[in-house]
């Protein structure tokens, strides 16, 4: 996901309202909380066959080049 740095705080504090994330303190680290690991759970199925749909008419050879090219757009460095 990509967000303006404006946008993380507003997002965070909606996370943390909805108890899907905690805040620890003084370092401001984000941990999921068990209601965050519920409704991932619950969000992997549909993902999957939303991914599956998307991709299914994709050769093994170009799932593998287009796996490649988004590692590459992560990391335009190397």
């Amino acid at each position: 996901m990509l967000l303006p740095e404006d946008d993380i705080q507003s997002l965070v504090d909606q996370l943390v309202s909805a108890q899907l994330v905690s805040v620890s303190h003084p370092n401001r680290m984000l941990s999921i909380t068990e209601a965050g690991t519920r409704l991932l759970s619950k969000l992997d199925s549909p993902i999957l066959a939303l991914h599956r749909r998307q991709l299914s008419h994709f050769s093994e050879g170009e799932l593998a080049e287009f796996n490649r090219l988004l590692v590459k757009a992560r990391n335009p460095a190397g």
